[in-house]
């Protein structure tokens, strides 16, 4: 693979529209070099850490790190900290027994 991409190709790779490319070259989250063309030129690294960035912000991600600790069985407390491992927030503690 190589490591310079087409903006055209950036989009297509990882799934963002041109235009909210564009407007992260133009604010400065997204390096970018322009080419003879008229077009930009987008290393595969920048991209990735663009995306990563992407996919740690969104609206759901934020909200997940706001919920609160749940008490559950055990294999439903496991399947939450899978999402919550996922999305990089602390595990649950473990559930406090029945008094």
């Amino acid at each position: 693979m190589s490591n310079r991409l087409t903006l055209c190709k950036a989009a297509r790779q990882s799934g963002i529209g041109l235009d909210e490319l564009m407007k992260a070259i133009r604010s400065g989250g997204l390096l970018a070099s322009r080419c003879e063309q008229n077009g930009y030129v987008v290393a595969t690294r920048d991209l990735d850490r663009y995306v990563a960035a992407q996919v740690r912000e969104t609206p759901a991600s934020k909200a997940l790190k706001r919920l609160p600790p749940v008490s559950c069985n055990k294999r439903s407390t496991r399947s939450i900290d899978k999402v919550r491992s996922a999305f990089g927030t602390a595990p649950a503690p473990a559930p406090k027994p029945p008094v």
